[in-house]
């Protein structure tokens, strides 16, 4: 396990059931759309797993690992944790002391040499 997550990241929702598993009233369909396509796009979800186990966040989590994936996309994958940080700064809006410290972490798995998984444990609703 590491310092920012664990491999499966424990989820208390089914990304691939949202209609079944969370209260929809809480959500806008906006929201609950940003959330699908986080999960259907490996670099976002990667992303999110990775960062929305340690952190305090929101809808703009999704919007962000969004752009962050839009962006590495665009881009192409960074050669380095250093070279991810600002893409966590793109999707995580808080201080930066420890941006290093996450990306070194998540660095291989938005390499794709690991895989950052998923595992639903408990069913809110």
């Amino acid at each position: 396990m590491g310092k920012y997550f664990s491999n499966p990241v424990k989820l208390s929702f089914d990304p691939d059931n949202l209609e079944n598993t969370v209260d929809l009233g809480e959500y806008s369909e906006s929201e609950l759309s940003a959330l699908r396509r986080v999960f259907e796009d490996p670099i976002a979800r990667t992303f999110w797993l990775g960062i929305r186990p340690r952190h305090l966040t929101g809808p703009e989590l999704n919007y962000g690992c969004l752009m962050a994936s839009k962006e590495i996309q665009k881009r192409g994958i960074p050669d380095s944790p250093e070279e991810l940080v600002p893409y966590i700064a793109i999707s995580l809006q808080d201080n930066e002391s420890h941006r290093l410290e996450l990306a070194r972490e998540l660095f291989p798995y938005i390499r794709g040499e690991k895989e950052l998984r998923y595992e639903v444990v408990v069913i809110m609703k």
